[in-house]
């Protein structure tokens, strides 16, 4: 982005931005990605192992990347929680994709469900099409995510509780515009990178 983000000293900014921050850190990446894991887990398992298993996917994909970025932050190597930059983004992706991969292995090899294998699936694959995109250009990783969880949401549990969710789609888009963290652009393209990876898995019948 050309402009400072509104929200870097949350502090002294304006109600509206504050708000704005919140529901960002609210529906972040590893928050979204982990509710979607507890999910599906207990949409195929039973209590304790869907418990078990959305845990371990969790710590994995969500909790690791997030102690690394809290870490660097802690550092000095990246200016803000939500990263900006896009220079800064290069290791928080890198591991994120790591650690995509690790779980797609454990959940594979430890005989995950079905929906948690096709979940790891699609996050790699969205954080391998991230990662290589912010090499040259910032694109929103907050609408990957929460595109990718509304359009599996719908395939998983049916349209209606696509839709229900389908607002937190506009709030996120709206949010990241208002605080100046991404163009119209970087937005609309983390839309396509999170819906295209669920569409092709679910056009291939992993996904029903």
């Amino acid at each position: 982005m050309d402009r400072q983000p509104l929200d870097l000293d949350p502090k002294s900014a304006p109600v509206a931005v504050r708000a704005a921050r919140a529901y960002s850190d609210i529906v972040s990446p590893p928050v979204v990605f982990a509710a979607l894991g507890f999910s599906v887990a207990w949409s195929e398992l039973p209590f304790w192992p869907g418990l078990a298993w959305a845990t371990m996917y969790g710590v994995i994909t969500c909790l690791a990347p997030i102690c690394v970025i809290l870490y660097l932050l802690h550092r000095g190597h990246v200016s803000d929680l939500h990263i900006s930059n896009r220079r800064e983004r290069r290791i928080p992706y890198l591991v994120s994709f790591v650690c995509a991969v690790l779980a797609l292995i454990v959940v594979h090899g430890c005989g995950g469900s079905r929906l948690m294998r096709t979940l790891a699936v699609c996050n790699v694959v969205g954080m391998a099409a991230l990662g290589s995109i912010n090499i040259w250009w910032l694109i929103s990783n907050h609408m990957a995510t929460i595109v990718l969880a509304v359009t599996f949401v719908g395939f998983v549990f049916g349209a209606a509780a696509s839709i229900a969710l389908a607002p937190l789609v506009g709030l996120t888009f709206t949010a990241r515009l208002m605080l100046r963290r991404h163009s119209i652009a970087q937005l609309i393209a983390g839309m396509f990178v999170g819906a295209v990876p669920v569409l092709i898995l679910a056009g291939l019948g992993y996904i029903h």
